[in-house]
């Protein structure tokens, strides 16, 4: 992984999540007050390595479903902090929250941005990157 997207990666170490909106766009908030977003497609929520549950389009196509699943993201992230971003192997994005919650967005798409970092930092379809910082 290139130096300067783990650098900023780390700004976002000790953010809270403020919210999760039902289009997955999630508003996070540094220890100065500024705002960034994290927009998430195709997720899993994992609790000490554990699936709790996926977030996956294919699994996701009823609207209760859907809406039942971002009601259960937002009660288990909504408040708190960040521990860590990070960019594994297989270039999925990797969200460490401090209560051994872990946000792991998938590179699934060929077709379409995997998920994208304030307009910053963009996973392209096939798992490359575009950065804008």
């Amino acid at each position: 992984m290139e130096a300067y997207i783990l650098e900023y990666l780390k700004k976002y170490k000790g953010n809270i999540i403020e919210n999760l909106s039902n289009t997955l766009v999630m508003k996070v908030t540094d220890e100065k007050g500024k705002t960034r977003y994290v927009q998430l497609w195709n997720f899993r929520i994992l609790n000490d390595r554990h699936v709790i549950f996926s977030f996956v389009d294919a699994d996701t196509a009823k609207i209760n479903k859907r809406n039942d699943l971002i009601i259960k993201t937002r009660n288990l992230i909504i408040g708190k902090r960040i521990r860590e971003i990070t960019i594994n192997s297989t270039r999925d994005l990797i969200i460490r929250i401090e209560n051994s919650i872990m946000i792991e967005c998938l590179v699934l798409s060929n077709y379409y941005e995997n998920w994208v970092i304030n307009d910053e930092l963009i996973s392209l379809p096939g798992g490359d990157f575009e950065a804008f910082f």
